[in-house]
């Protein structure tokens, strides 16, 4: 089954006219003027895997992502100095969304494993540690950036190219 951005990318006229069709006309007008945006967001889609390691925690963090965007995908792999694995976490998630606007984004879906951030940055977790905050101060400016964003928890299995990438 495909999803809903892969639908309106092969074919957004076909998606408006159902949509449409079964709406009252102030709800249809509306999307009808807003139509463009909406296609051109969901053609302009980024999806990120991100990860982060500690080795010892703390110690030397190193980061790995994927983002693919538009036909194209970038893969993030760097040490970025000393800290914690959550710190490593927050910042390869900053280095996607960073390359994500890069490459043209208009919306993302983040997926990574590490249930701190994905709950921290939904609302559900409350951040105590002051480097945490500011880590996810940075990554909420980033999101605000995008038109829509949603991120997710997912396995370690459904995470592995980003943990290669962040433990090579």
């Amino acid at each position: 089954m495909k999803s809903t951005s892969e639908v309106i990318r092969v074919n957004p006229k076909e998606v408006l006219k159902r949509l449409v069709d079964d709406l009252d006309d102030d709800t249809a007008l509306r999307i009808l003027q807003d139509w463009d945006d909406i296609v051109d967001s969901y053609k302009r889609s980024a999806v990120i895997f991100f990860d982060g390691s500690a080795r010892p925690n703390p110690g030397s963090m190193k980061i790995g992502a994927v983002v693919k965007c538009c036909g194209s995908v970038y893969e993030i792999s760097k040490n970025v100095g000393k800290g914690t694995n959550n710190m490593a976490e927050y910042l390869a998630l900053i280095e996607a969304l960073k390359a994500a606007r890069k490459m043209g984004a208009k919306s993302v879906k983040i997926y990574g494993d590490s249930s701190i951030v994905i709950e921290q940055i939904n609302g559900n977790w409350k951040v105590k540690s002051e480097e945490l905050k500011n880590l996810k101060r940075e990554v909420m400016d980033l999101l605000g950036k995008f038109k829509r964003w949603k991120a997710e928890w997912i396995p370690d299995s459904k995470n592995k190219r980003a943990h290669d990438l962040a433990n090579s």
